[in-house]
């Protein structure tokens, strides 16, 4: 009989091993998390979203333009910010002009209410081209999230339809830098000014339909230019509907502070494997004045570089590398005591022969 507790304990030992990272011998840091954030007064932040297309470049389209949809006029997607207790009013106006091409809004990784979370058919109806549709949540937790399409999601996403949530207020001791990393795929056919199609058969069946280019933040490795001897703090989002990473920092010291927007007890890393949507908050000690380091992808035949951290100016922290940690998340750990005993009869095969009852009770 498998118990449930083998199952889980297995699920940790990769989670920790190898599903989404490599191990690292070395001590967590030992700075607790302060209290979680104290809830401010409520106020409105306003945004207004316009789905259309677009004829825009990114640095990593090589000087063309593309026919990008975007929910604004520039090609970076929009970052929304709001403090913890702020209210987000957000006005979404479909400029689509594809027939039956419409669109909603997902706040992925946010607790709301479900009439907001965006679902077509589920929890509202999709907004047809020339409709409109508000949302108005105040979310409950700080952190790194983004919002994105929740239609025909590998061509909107695809060619654009997404963006940047940030919940302010988790930061109790500043850092002294804080930059967004976008990972993103772009699927650019030969000549370099349109799109391949953004799913195959043959991707659909194997790993998925890869981009053909690679960007950071919109850029083929760029360089991104923070303080030197510095703590910053890098909100990485894989906003990419494939590509799978396993991200590394190379010449320099890093720590993980929070997982999908919610903040943990620090641990030094050695890589993080984030699949789409995922997103990770790291610590860098950036390397003395004129320095470099290298944020790299593991998850390949070897180390992809992504992007070149710059350090330059006078240093920040003398002493040795101790991140601060975030504020505690404010979601309440499950009680499972109370939990209720759900046998799960696993009765089918892959080949539809018949599979052994493996039930799972609860201790």
């Amino acid at each position: 009989m498998i118990s449930r507790r083998s199952v889980l304990l297995g699920s940790a030992v990769l989670a920790g091993a190898g599903l989404f990272g490599r191990p690292d011998r070395a001590p967590a840091f030992t700075r607790p998390l302060p209290p979680a954030a104290p809830v401010g007064e409520e106020s409105i932040v306003s945004l207004d979203l316009k789905a259309a297309e677009r004829s825009l470049s990114l640095p990593c389209f090589g000087g063309k333009s593309l026919p990008l949809w975007t929910f604004t006029d520039a090609a970076e997607p929009p970052v929304a910010r709001v403090r913890l207790g702020q209210r987000l009013n957000t006005h979404l106006v479909n400029g689509l002009t594809r027939p039956g091409e419409h669109v909603s809004i997902h706040w992925h990784g946010i607790r709301l209410p479900n009439d907001q979370d965006g679902v077509p058919y589920l929890v509202q109806k999709p907004v047809e081209p020339g409709e409109s549709y508000d949302y108005s949540f105040v979310p409950p937790d700080t952190g790194t999230f983004f919002f994105h399409t929740h239609c025909n999601s590998v061509e909107q996403l695809g060619r654009g339809l997404f963006g940047i949530l940030i919940v302010e207020g988790d930061a109790p001791e500043p850092y002294d830098a804080d930059e967004l990393v976008v990972l993103k795929d772009w699927r650019i056919d030969e000549a370099g000014t349109g799109f391949l199609p953004f799913l195959t058969n043959e991707g659909a069946g194997k790993a998925g339909t890869f981009g053909t280019v690679r960007s950071v933040n919109g850029a083929i490795r760029p360089d991104i230019n923070l303080p030197a001897s510095a703590d910053v703090r890098l909100r990485v989002v894989n906003v990419d509907p494939t590509r799978l990473t396993e991200i590394g920092v190379e010449g320099a010291e890093a720590a993980v502070v929070a997982i999908d927007g919610i903040a943990c007890q620090p641990f030094p890393l050695r890589s993080w494997r984030m699949g789409p949507a995922m997103r990770v908050d790291l610590i860098v000690r950036t390397p003395p004045d004129g320095g470099t380091a290298t944020l790299v992808d593991y998850f390949a035949a070897k180390p992809v570089p992504l992007a070149r951290l710059v350090a330059s100016g006078p240093a920040r922290r003398q002493g040795p590398f101790d991140p601060a940690p975030l504020a505690a998340g404010r979601i309440a750990p499950p009680d499972l005591a109370s939990a209720i005993t759900m046998p799960i009869t696993f009765s089918a095969t892959a080949t539809g022969a018949p599979a052994p009852s493996a039930g799972m009770p609860l201790p």
